[in-house]
């Protein structure tokens, strides 16, 4: 993100939460593809699932595969055979991944 554009999201973040319309918490937030915006609690259905389960998703011909957890593996740049696992339950997002970050601390992943 460019400095400028940086700096705006900054302030405009900092406005909304002194004038009480945001707040800062570490949770879950739930996302909708659809509309390409965060959901409040109110507007989702919570269900336990199981396994693999398809649902009708509104605005969706076909129903849709839930609860499936996809695991796949991303080379370490610059060290052959070092793999880093990633699990989603959102594949399709690994065409836009451009990085990967690990706690420095973590063994698995020792800083070269």
């Amino acid at each position: 993100m460019d400095a400028g554009f940086s700096r705006a999201v900054t302030e405009a973040f900092v406005r909304l939460f002194e004038a009480g319309l945001i707040r800062r918490d570490q949770r879950a937030v739930t996302w909708s593809c659809a509309l390409r915006s965060a959901l409040a609690d109110i507007e989702v259905e919570p269900r336990v699932l199981t396994g693999p389960t398809a649902l009708s998703v509104p605005n969706c011909p076909h129903p849709v595969t839930f609860g499936v957890l996809v695991t796949f593996a991303y080379p370490v740049e610059g060290d052959d055979g070092l793999e880093v696992p990633v699990a989603t339950t959102r594949p399709e997002t690994l065409f836009g991944d451009v990085a990967v970050a690990v706690h420095p601390q973590d063994p698995r992943y020792p800083v070269r």
